[in-house]
């Protein structure tokens, strides 16, 4: 690096110790800006950035989301934000457990407005403000209901949860395969803790496994550790035909697929 780049390097790493306008001259000497261009310079309005400015976020679970892997997943939730007001960029989050979309909006208003639409069909989930610390309390008053019907109804299924668990404060659903899934937030989290020892609810002809939200992915996986799986049953059996065999055998639920062709 020559010695006028050394120069310049200087003047860049250092410019707010400059005290007086600067030009090299042709044979590259460095002199001061005549008297007339230094007061012209001086009385030059000049537009301050602001350092540090603040953005607004929003964040979604993953698993909300479609999509086959986390580049596709990250690639639709920026399709379907990409034309919204205020929208900057989409990015993931790594929590413990589990992995969170996070988008980013200009301010506070376009992030609550793009909070309130439905990104996706078949998808009741949302993006929600962007929290640290109700984080772990809002989890600890959520249940995460699988295995639900399609044709699911939600009022009905609401008056299930709430007789066993207590008032619900909101009830979101999305397509997950061949079936629907749910996560219910309670007002408080009484009635997840008094009911632990539950592994599933009874929704019409199924037996619904369910977890609270605050399980980790170890410990969904040791409930499944245990699992027995029965053959050569009669077309057309549901759990609820099962419920004696259950009962004797202490098992804490029953899933049974679903044909792809006529849903039975």
């Amino acid at each position: 690096m020559s010695t006028h780049d050394n120069l310049n390097q200087s003047i860049f790493n250092n410019s707010e110790t400059l005290r007086e306008p600067i030009v090299s001259n042709e044979d590259g000497a460095i002199n001061n800006l005549d008297k007339d261009h230094q007061m012209e310079e001086d009385t030059t309005k000049w537009i301050e950035i602001t350092r540090n400015t603040r953005r607004y976020k929003a964040t979604i679970n993953c698993i909300h989301v479609p999509g086959t892997d986390l580049k596709a997943k990250i690639d639709n939730l920026s399709k379907a934000l990409g034309t919204k007001k205020g929208f900057l960029e989409c990015r993931p989050f790594f929590g413990k457990n589990e992995i969170w979309l996070n988008a980013t909006f200009e301010n506070d208003e376009t992030m609550r407005q793009n909070c309130n639409i439905y990104l996706f069909a078949d998808n009741e989930f949302t993006l929600q403000p962007l929290k640290s610390r109700n984080d772990d309390e809002t989890k600890k008053r959520t249940l995460l209901i699988r295995d639900l019907p399609l044709d699911v109804n939600k009022s009905l299924l609401k008056v299930i949860l709430e007789e066993k668990f207590g008032e619900i404060e909101s009830l979101k659903t999305r397509l997950a395969g061949p079936w629907y899934r749910a996560d219910a937030t309670f007002v408080n989290d009484k009635g997840i803790q008094e009911n632990l020892n539950l592994w599933s609810i009874q929704y019409k002809k199924d037996l619904c496994r369910i977890v609270p939200a605050y399980f980790t992915r170890d410990e969904i996986e040791e409930r499944n550790s245990r699992t027995a799986k029965l053959t050569g049953l009669p077309f057309g059996t549901t759990p609820i035909d099962l419920k004696e065999i259950l009962k004797q055998f202490n098992a804490k639920t029953c899933f049974i697929p679903r044909t792809r062709s006529r849903y039975h």
